[in-house]
């Protein structure tokens, strides 16, 4: 482990409980909540300790636009 100023190996630091690899810090998640609004989870790179919490409060809800703190992680599962 250590600190990284770019990019950092996907096994650089811990997997969540999971099983996934820096799910938290890089982009807000894009979602869509149960009732239809589009919100986030996690945070992104500029984002506090609280708010890359799953369960964090939302400061992006309802927004639709591109920004450089929002985003979304596809994960693929490989069959062996």
């Amino acid at each position: 482990m250590g600190n990284f100023t770019s990019t950092a190996p996907v096994t650089s630091y811990l997997p969540n409980n999971f099983g996934f690899y820096c799910m938290s810090g890089n982009a807000a998640e894009m979602v869509v909540y149960k009732d239809g609004t589009p919100g986030t989870k996690g945070g992104s790179w500029q984002s506090h300790s609280q708010a890359i919490q799953i369960n964090g409060n939302d400061k992006f809800i309802g927004q639709t636009k591109s920004s450089t703190q929002l985003g979304f992680r596809p994960l693929i599962q490989y069959l062996d």
